[in-house]
């Protein structure tokens, strides 16, 4: 997945960044949690959950 640009957000307990191929692996494990998505409609694959996050990725630099 390649990033043009970094996006990062601090707070006291946080720290978001533009997604990286390193956490794709674990976010797709969140998405194929039963726990984790109890009120989401489906689990996602490890292919439906890397569309989502190149979704999400390319959200991020359109809207910032």
């Amino acid at each position: 997945m390649a990033i043009s640009r970094q996006v990062a957000f601090e707070t006291e307990r946080l720290y978001l960044q533009q997604w990286q191929d390193a956490g794709l692996l674990v976010f797709a494990r969140l998405n194929a949690d039963p726990q984790v998505m109890a009120y989401i409609p489906a689990l996602l694959s490890k292919t439906e959950s890397d569309s989502l996050a190149k979704r999400l990725e390319l959200l991020i630099q359109k809207c910032g």
